[in-house]
């Protein structure tokens, strides 16, 4: 894996996210190690040590699904919330990300840089209106958690750009959005 990171690092990557990563979080008296002797943190801590050092300090990081103390010193940012879907209610929705928000955010800037999932700008299944549109957006701009979203910018209404371009983070930069 080591061969992997560094590779890709290489190849001038500078953003990294591993997934899944609480699967390698396995309790070490339930199995059987190459190298027995040490707790399945330390072992996983090692794991971790091994990405950062393939990488490189420059690059960005983000842990997503993973066990949120064993990668504090390593990961630039932390997944936080399930993934977020296109409707508001249920598992995948925008009210879950807000949960997760609440109740996950005191790692934010302290440990990592939170990141609940992306920013949702395209039209809903379930029409949400314009306050509850602007509230999400606003929640996410003073949360201080990672901004993206994942739907094309140039496809969506230029008002629902406009509220990108409000959450984005560093308004030192020329505009996010040229219509």
């Amino acid at each position: 894996m080591k061969n992997v990171f560094e590779t890709l690092h290489g190849w001038g990557a500078e953003m990294f996210k591993t997934d899944f990563m609480l699967w390698g979080l396995q309790d070490s008296s339930r199995v059987k190690r190459h190298m027995p002797g040490k707790t399945s943190v330390e072992y996983f801590r090692e794991y971790l040590q091994m990405i950062r050092e393939a990488i490189g300090e420059e690059s960005y990081w983000l842990g997503c699904i993973a066990p949120f103390l064993p990668f504090v010193g390593y990961a630039d940012g932390m997944r936080i919330g399930g993934d977020v879907g296109s409707s508001w209610d249920g598992e995948f929705g925008p009210q879950n990300m807000m949960r997760c928000l609440a109740g996950n955010h005191y790692t934010n800037h302290h440990y990592y840089q939170t990141d609940p999932d992306a920013v949702m700008l395209r039209d809903f299944q379930i029409r949400l209106t314009e306050r509850e549109i602007h509230s999400l957006a606003l929640l996410a701009a003073i949360s201080g958690s990672c901004i993206y979203t994942s739907d094309p910018l140039h496809r969506i209404a230029e008002e629902r750009a406009a509220l990108f371009c409000f959450i984005e983070p560093d308004k030192r930069r020329k505009p996010c959005i040229n219509f």
